[in-house]
């Protein structure tokens, strides 16, 4: 520090004096100014931005010139980096060293070139690949030029090439698409390995950067596992980048994908490159806010080489044009989807990318390039060479920031020094002084730069009294800067000694300016740098502003280099220059005086004019001016001589000065040039304006500026008169107006202005003005009157207009001059700077007078009036201001005038309700003349000579409980002549008014919102004359209203209720796809409507629906009655659709819980319904929804969905007019169509017609079946089989009857559905990314159709969802497809396991019999020589003829609650569950084929409604395994049991035969078997059905029920499908047999019920004594016909006699010899004894005798039967039994009898 010494004496004092002096005559003026900010302008933090252009490498080739060639032009464009992707489908990068882990160098470049050879050729491409020389080439260019490479490797997506070598490399799994399994631990470990080769390569060389990309993967597809895979994966790669001291960059793609959750969150360290916001993508703001840095890859700026999109696709993007285009209307700092620099970025990325690699570049080089330097132009202040460079000396802590060149670097030495130089004593108390010296790229630095210096410790900290210094051309200069944390930043002119002073208290030079409020002061000269530049400034605090002007200083000449043909200069020779002086040539030394003369090149030379006039030489050396064409002389430049010379007559003459301009033949001392004048500038001024009073300061320079604003001297100051009108009637305020002086009419009748007097101390406080309504009144009643105004209505204030006698002026009783052309409509007014003003805006300011209103209309120059509006209060709802005034009863009673217009307001409630709806309204209905001698512009004439009345704005003004979204007018009639009285009789008050108008819709708040019936052209309000139009959107208004002379004209206001915690609610819902399709909200509050909810008794009115509802009155806050209807055309802003829907029905009404809502639910008949149960399309033929289009001639047909749903492609034939409804997601809801078709079409009355349209609806069934195009699949996934082509669905319209889940073209898919299924094949190498498969659907559960055969494997199945009450639900299974086999343990596999030298684990394995002791099954390994276990199993195949069985639902759950679920099947490979598993072998694998799903129930219980116009109503399916009983099991007595019985008609048919085979669900029965069963209670039921189909070869099913005719069902399909059993009644039995040679399979029993079944009448399948004893009876009746007769000689059935309870009761059956056995219900006896007897005729006769004894014993009846040798039984006997009470049982009875 250096600290100023005080000298004594007079001659040290004086000398000081003189210092100071000549110190303030050199100080910057910016050494006192406030602090500002140092130089840190845009382009400082714009160093750091990236500037990055992306070339897609990896597709295509790219030459090393051509690489260089666009670096090139990179860097003349100022870019930072160009992004290389070489990676990216291709790979076009190859190092020397390319060995990864175990595989060689050379067999992995050999795959990598045959991997992009591959890709390469199948594009048609170039299949080059740039060496590690040809990059080392790039990157060094690229550094010459302060380029930065960003490599780009692609993965796991956008791998063709890399996913191909991995493939022959034999890396993990074979893949075939272009992504990498991140569950393949081979592969993963491969690729990161790779990846960590290049990211060492460019990290050694110099790269910041590393792009790993990531983007475009199957994201959508994947688990939640593997989502969670893809963010680890992304995360390591990361990781590394960081460990090589660079920075990972990635796409944005995946980054928080929606929908998808993982436990690993993403590094938010990583750069995010945002391109596009697709489905599922977080949004650039989502990402930001997640704290991730993002870089704008914007893809508005997309180039794909070529427009090669264009070439593919019709509706393409990314070419040329559009890069331009995007360049030109996205700057870079603005990301996806949001506004500009809404979102910080980091940088931007400009993309050419190769899409088609066969394109050739040169053909397409000047694009790119024409693009890199658009990019550069459209955005100069992040594209330009300068760089900030900072640089610090850390010893003395100076820093300073220097400009240089990217790639540059600075340094700066500062050494603490002692100023050599004196300071002023008085004024400077301390000094610190430094000689700072920064260098640039090692170069010293001389220019301009900002420094930052540290404040010595003990300073003051005030800013005011730091300043800096610096030492210019020798002499002190001092400087301001900012003052912050102990650092002062200036900005220097250049380096040299400077540093710091601290200011004495009250230091430096002060100036006081005193102005008036609105008055601007004198001006004061300005000195010193860094000063502001020309313009108006505003102090901080508002309280002044000041106007820096520099002004206009020396005009200097300076030699034209170079003369350009049509500029002007001036002529001299550097001290004299040529002036023309009217037509005189003459000389001034001045420049500023100089002639201004046009040069234009004319042979060889140039003509010089002024005007019309050509310097020309004259005759003997003079030189003049003329207009003359001879002239017109030819001045050429001699550069020997610097002289303007011509030729004539063979002599040449130079123009030159010599006391005057002459021509000179001599060369000597001549002197003429061409000059351009510049002006130098002038000195610098500033004057100050006062704005409010007060004192404030600024510091200018060397000058503290003290401005003292003093309030505007108002003693002299005039008064603003303003005048008060409603129209043309003036408003008289008793105590507020005074009336003019004079008539302001020109009728000179009494009619006087009113006006406020305004003074100047009511608009006087600031430069804003105050508002109108501030100065006069506001609203206008009680003490108010208007001469027409009979209601004392109030007038609101409405605007502020400036007429004159230019407009025209305001008159009483004369034209509405509201909307006077060039009039000055304002909101403001102001007395400011000594003048009224009145502005609309607070900016722009219009001066007034109100010169002569005060008087007659005569006298009057300028009116300023407040214009008011007559408020009506026909509508408590709504506020209306009219602008113009009315009568209402007294006046117009007393005259009941005969020429009149009528006006009537109303407001309609969403629910219809109208208020008021008779007219007219007493004291509310406004009366307007409309005299036909009216003059004053309110009454016109159409075209037909019919007078109308015209009323200004009328403005409709939301209230706090109401808002209005619709205004519509209605005449009393459509006809100008149909007029309610007669010319002759005058309107009383008492004339009943109706409105049977046309109703338009005058003003909406938003199209959107207006309802149909006024959406036509015709629906629209148009006024009489066309002046006034329908308008949308703004404020709630009618600009203009015309009513015809004796009409009326009703103003309806549609409003909603501004909802409020105590709002009801009213909803309107289609019970088929529960969409809700209105709502409105009722305001009510105690007062009016009690308790504030619906009535607990609302509800429909029976049988006449269709109306109010049922206790549905409601008292609304202003206590209008709304009635709750079921009418919907009554509700004024329901859908169309809706409104005038023709067929629909009201089915329900529920109140809530709370009885704050009510919901109406209807159900709407489309003209045509199709239900659709399998998964194909539909095609919709003209005749499928009308006969009568049968015989119509159609042009065309158009078709699209009315709902929200996007369920389906809609496809239309031109042709034929076929409709193609194509669904391309599953169908869980209705779907509506609104179907139009062109033509010559008849009616049904026998005309014809244009044009038709129809509703049509799609619903799915209660199961549809879909295909495996409806899953998707991941992972390595092959088509089996020839999938049917162009199939398509049955078109089953609703009310067919037809059966749901049965379609013919599902009839003869013997194997795989359609043809054809999706399969894979496992193993334990794939079982670390298992293929997996992947479905949504909506419903209460799923069957999933694989097939099953000896070679199909284990599976397992995850469901995932949410029922509709948002509760989780999840299941897993573990499913095995084998079929046909069965498996034994046979001892244990252990496993010895040794670890590999690429990490991955390798086992020997033997059988051993037993387990070591304390071990247990299973384990992983952890180190060599581990051991693990598994049991080991054998598997035999059991005796089934065909190993494979096709369309078997492996799974079949039905049991889900409604809901939302995600299906997840992953096949994976289990050594225990192979039956051909050989320890070490190298085929253990299995199969899996996923054929289709049926869903169950997919719309819930919403659609039942409609399924019983089919008979398929409220569907319940059971399966049938799960059913059966072993009929062997069954006794005599059973009683009745829910299930089903099996049955065998071979004889040696077991249970368990048929439920050992594949994942049993469902039933198999071989030939001759059946089961059996019947349906109790068939009253609520409409039909049984049976799934059924031929699993291998065509079968054949019987049916009989009791005792009807067989029904034969010939099956020849795979695919399940549902057949309905013939004639069912209630306790029938029903035998359903196997008749054909090859296995039929029974899956699921579906009934279907009229209503929906209780506990009580639904109609479960049972088994009883009945069905045991018919079953067999009627199988064999079915295979071998009706047996022959059995009728026994004798046959006799007894019980025992006396039988209690709970004893034995013994059968005695006595038959001939012929029966050789009985059954006893069903129950077959053979064991007999032997007896004779003599009959009645003496002879002996043989006959048996059959016991059959039963244990507690119950009355009963039991069917007995009689058998021959044949088996051949009788028909039944019935043998009653009676059992008694016990003796207890007995006496208690007795007991109880005489105790009661």
């Amino acid at each position: 520090m250096n600290q100023a010494r005080k000298r004594t004496g007079t001659k040290k004092v004086l000398s000081m004096i003189l210092v100071l002096v000549m110190l303030l005559s050199l100080l910057s003026m910016a050494a006192f100014t406030l602090p500002t900010a140092a130089s840190s302008d845009s382009a400082a933090s714009n160093d750091d931005f990236m500037r990055i252009f992306h070339l897609d490498c990896g597709r295509k080739y790219f030459s090393v010139s051509e690489i260089k060639g666009i670096i090139d032009q990179l860097a003349a464009n100022h870019y930072t980096h160009l992004q290389l992707a070489f990676g990216n489908n291709g790979f076009r990068f190859l190092l020397n060293d390319m060995s990864v882990g175990s595989y060689t160098s050379d067999n992995v470049k050999s795959a990598l070139t045959n991997g992009n050879n591959t890709y390469s050729n199948s594009k048609g491409a170039d299949s080059s690949i740039l060496s590690e020389s040809d990059m080392d080439k790039i990157i060094e260019y690229a550094t010459t030029k302060g380029i930065s490479i960003i490599p780009m490797l692609n993965t796991p997506g956008h791998m063709d090439a890399l996913v191909s070598a991995m493939s022959e490399l034999k890396v993990g799994n074979s893949r075939t698409s272009s992504e990498m399994s991140l569950t393949d631990g081979a592969q993963v470990s491969f690729i990161k390995a790779l990846q960590q080769k290049y990211i060492n390569y460019f990290a050694e060389k110099g790269s910041k950067y590393y792009n790993l990309a990531a983007d475009e993967y199957t994201f959508s597809a994947l688990s939640d596992s593997e989502y969670t895979a893809f963010a680890t994966y992304v995360n390591a790669i990361a990781e590394m980048v960081k460990d090589a001291g660079m920075t990972p960059i990635c796409y944005n793609d995946g980054i928080n994908y929606s929908g998808k959750t993982t436990s690993v969150p993403f590094a938010t360290d990583i750069l995010v490159c945002y391109w596009a916001q697709a489905a599922n993508y977080a949004s650039v703001t989502e990402l930001s806010n997640a704290g991730f840095k993002i870089i704008n890859n914007n893809d508005a700026w997309y180039y794909v080489l070529g427009d090669y999109l264009y070439d593919i696709w019709k509706d393409a993007q990314w070419g040329y044009n559009d890069a331009m285009a995007g360049i030109k209307n996205t700057p870079v700092t603005q990301a996806k989807n949001v506004a500009d620099k809404a979102v910080p970025v980091v940088g931007s990325v400009l993309c050419v990318w190769c899409d088609g690699p066969a394109k050739t570049y040169s053909t397409y080089k000047t694009q790119v390039y024409n693009l890199i330097k658009a990019m550069a132009d459209a955005n100069p202040t992040y594209f330009n060479d300068a760089v900030k460079l900072p640089a610090t000396d850390t010893d003395d802590q100076v820093s300073v920031v220097v400009t240089g060149k990217k790639g540059q670097t600075a340094t700066v030495d500062a050494v603490s020094v002692t100023s050599a130089y004196q300071f002023d004593a008085e004024n400077v108390e301390n000094v610190v002084s430094y000689n700072v010296t920064p260098r640039v790229a090692g170069q010293e630095y001389t220019a301009q730069g900002t420094v930052t210096l540290p404040v010595p410790a003990g300073w003051v900290q005030d800013a005011s009294r730091i300043r800096a210094y610096i030492i210019d051309n020798g002499a002190v200069k001092l400087l301001s800067g900012t003052l912050a944390d102990r650092k002062y930043t200036f900005d220097v002119p250049h380096f040299s000694e400077m540093g710091l002073l601290q200011i004495a208290e009250n230091g430096g030079s002060t100036v006081s300016v005193s102005v008036n409020q609105g008055s601007t002061s004198s001006s004061y000269t300005l000195s010193g740098d860094n000063l502001p530049n020309d313009g108006t400034y505003t102090t901080t605090d508002g309280l002044a502003s000041y106007t820096v002007t520099t002004g206009t200083g020396e005009t200097v000449a300076e030699k034209a280099g170079t003369i350009v043909s049509g500029n002007t200069y001036i002529i001299g020779n550097g001290t004299q220059y040529v002036k023309l002086d009217g037509t005189s040539i003459t000389s001034t030394t001045n420049p500023a005086e100089a002639t201004q003369w046009t040069l234009t090149a004319n042979d060889g030379g140039y003509y010089i004019t002024s005007g019309n006039y050509y310097l020309s030489y004259y005759s003997y050396g003079s030189v003049i001016v003329s207009t003359s064409s001879y002239y017109h002389t030819v001045w050429k430049w001699d550069t020997s001589t610097n002289a303007f010379n011509n030729d004539y007559r063979r002599n040449t003459y130079y123009l030159t000065y010599d006391n005057g301009w002459k021509a000179s033949t001599s060369k000597r001392g001549v002197s003429s040039q061409a000059y351009t004048t510049r002006a130098l500038p002038g000195e610098k001024t500033v004057t100050f304006t006062g704005v409010q009073t007060g004192t404030t300061a600024v510091t200018l320079g060397t000058v503290r500026y003290t401005i003292i604003v003093n309030r505007e001297d108002l003693t002299s100051a005039t008064t603003l008169p303003i005048q008060l009108w409603i129209t043309n009637a003036p408003i008289e305020v008793t105590g507020v107006t005074t009336k003019g002086s004079g008539q302001f009419n020109d009728y000179n009748n009494g009619g006087y202005a009113q006006y406020v007097t305004v003074k100047a101390d009511a608009a006087n406080n600031c430069e804003e003005g105050v508002p109108l309504s501030d100065i006069v009144p506001v609203a206008i009643k009680d003490n108010a009157t208007t001469t027409k105004d009979d209601r004392n209505a109030t007038n609101a204030l409405w605007k502020g207009t400036v007429l004159n006698t230019t407009t025209g002026l305001q008159k009483v009783w004369w034209k509405d001059m509201t909307m006077a052309d060039g009039r000055t409509d304002y909101q403001y007014v102001r007395y400011y700077g000594g003048a009224w003003a009145v502005s609309a805006d607070r900016v722009n300011w219009k001066t007034v007078t109100g010169e002569g209103s005060t008087g007659s209309s005569s006298s009057c120059k300028e009116q300023i009036i407040a214009y008011y509006m007559q408020r009506t209060d026909v509508t408590k709802e709504v506020i209306t201001d009219v602008v113009d005034w009315g009568n209402t009863t007294d006046k117009w009673a007393a005259n009941t005038p005969t020429q009149y217009s009528v006006l009537d307001f109303a407001v309609k409630y969403p629910d219809g309700t109208q208020v008021p709806n008779t007219f007219p309204e007493n004291g509310k209905t406004v009366y307007f003349h409309c005299s036909e001698s009216d003059t004053t512009g309110v009454v016109y004439k159409d075209n037909n000579n019919n007078y109308y009345r015209r009323i200004g704005l009328i403005n409709g003004i939301d209230t706090t409980g109401y808002e209005i979204y619709m205004i519509t007018v209605t005449p009393t009639s459509d006809s100008a002549t149909d007029q309610l009285t007669d010319k002759n009789t005058g309107l009383t008050t008492s004339t009943k008014i109706e409105y049977n108008g046309t109703e338009k819709v005058a003003w909406v708040d938003d199209e959107s919102n207006l309802p149909a019936q006024f959406q036509s052209d015709d629906a629209k309000f148009t006024s009489i004359s066309g002046t006034y139009n329908y308008t949308s959107g703004g404020n709630p208004n009618i600009a203009g209203l015309e009513i015809y002379q004796r009409q009326g004209m009703l103003v309806t206001y549609y409003i909603r209720p501004i909802v409020t915690a105590d709002s009801l609610h009213v909803y309107y819902v289609d019970d088929t796809t529960q969409e809700q399709f209105y709502n409105y909200a009722i305001n009510v509050n105690s007062l009016y409507s009690g308790d504030m909810k619906f009535d607990e008794g609302i509800a429909l009115n029976q049988p006449a629906w269709k109306g109010p509802l049922k206790n549905g009155t409601v008292k609304n806050d202003y206590n209008v009655t709304q009635t709750v209807s079921a009418d919907l055309s009554t509700m004024p802003a329901i859908d169309a659709k809706y409104r005038y829907a023709v067929d629909y029905t009201c089915v329900r009404v529920e109140r809530s819980a709370d009885g704050k809502s009510v919901t109406l639910y209807y159900t709407f008949k489309a003209d045509k319904t199709f239900v659709v149960d399998f998964g194909l399309p539909l095609v919709i033929q003209p005749t499928d929804i009308s006969a009568n289009l049968g015989s119509a001639t159609l042009t065309s047909v158009t078709a699209k969905s009315s709902t929200k749903t996007d369920y389906a492609e809609i496809i239309t034939n031109s042709e034929n007019c076929n409709i193609t409804y194509k669904l391309k997601t599953m169908l869980n809801g209705a779907d509506k169509l609104d179907v139009k078709y062109d033509g010559t079409i008849p009616t049904d009355d026998g005309t014809q017609t244009g044009s038709v349209s129809y509703e049509v609806g799609i619903i799915p069934a209660s199961t549809v079946y879909y295909e495996d195009n409806f899953v998707a699949f991941s992972g390595n996934w092959q088509r089996e089989g020839d999938t049917t082509t162009n199939a398509v669905q049955d078109l089953d319209a609703l009310t067919a009857q037809k059966t749901y889940g049965y379609d013919s073209h599902y009839g003869a898919s013997s194997k795989f559905s359609l043809g054809s299924a999706m399969k894979t094949t496992v193993s334990s190498a794939t079982n670390s990314n298992p293929p997996t498969a992947t479905f949504t659907f909506k419903g209460t559960g799923f069957d999933l159709v694989s097939m099953t055969s000896k070679d199909t494997g284990t599976i397992l199945v995850n469901v995932n969802g949410t029922t509709e009450n948002n509760e989780t639900v999840t299941k897993h299974w573990i499913v095995d497809t084998f079929y046909g086999y069965t498996r034994t343990q046979q001892g244990y596999i252990e496993y010895t396991w040794t670890k590999g030298s690429d990490g991955t684990w390798h086992n020997k394995a033997i059988v051993i019999p037993d387990l070591p002791e304390g071990v247990t099954i299973g384990g992983t390994p952890k180190n060599n020589g581990d051991k693990t276990y598994e049991p080991n199993y054998i598997w035999t195949r059991t005796d089934v003829d065909d190993n494979a069985l096709y369309q078997i639902p492996v799974i079949h759950y039905t049991d889900l609650p409604y809901g939302t679920y995600t299906v997840t099947v992953t096949p994976k490979y289990s050594s225990s569950r192979d039956p051909y598993y050989q320890a070490g072998g190298n085929n253990n694998s299995y199969d899996f084929y996923l054929d289709g799903v049926r869903i169950y129930n997919p719309a819930g219980d919403k659609l039942n409604s409609q399924y019983v116009k089919d008979g398929e109503g409220y569907a319940k399916f059971t399966e049938i395994r799960n059913m059966l009983l072993n009929a062997s099991g069954l006794t005599a007595n059973i009683q009745s049991t829910t299930g089903m019985v099996f049955v065998d008609g071979v004889g040696n048919g077991q249970l368990a035969d048929y439920t050992n085979y594949g994942p049993n669900n469902e039933v198999y029965l071989t030939k001759n078997q059946a089961i059996a069963f019947k349906i109790s209670d068939m009253s609520n039921v409409d039909s049984i059905q049976i799934g059924a189909k031929a699993p291998d070869g065509a079968a054949i099913m019987q049916i009989q029920v009791g005792g009807n005719g067989v029904q034969t069902q010939e099956l020849n399909t795979a695919s399940d499908m549902y057949y309905k059993l013939d004639n069912v009644q209630a306790n029938q039995t029903i035998v359903i047999t196997n008749t054909g040679d090859n296995l039929l399979s029974l899956t699921t029993l579906k009934v279907t019920y009229k209503t929906d079944p209780s506990a009580s009448n639904s109609a479960d399948p049972v088994v009883d004594e009945e069905v045991v004893a018919q079953a067999p009876v009627m199988l064999m009746s079915m295979l071998y016909g009706e047996p022959e007769t059995f009728e026994p000689e004798y046959f006799s059935a007894k019980w025992s006699r006396n039988v209690r309870k709970g004893g034995t009761a013994t059968l005695t059956v006595k038959a001939s010899a012929d029966v050789e056995a009985i059954t006893v219900n069903g129950e077959k006896i053979t064991v007999y004894t032997t007896k004779t007897a003599r009959s009645f005729w003496g002879s002996k006769e043989t006959y048996h005798v059959f016991t059959y004894r039963v244990t507690n014993a119950a009355t009963a009846d039991y069917s007995v039967c009689a058998l021959n040798a044949d088996s051949v039984a009788s028909d039944p006997i019935t043998a009653p039994l009676t059992v008694r009470p016990s003796i207890r049982d007995w006496w208690n009875g007795i007991f109880n009898k005489w105790k009661h």
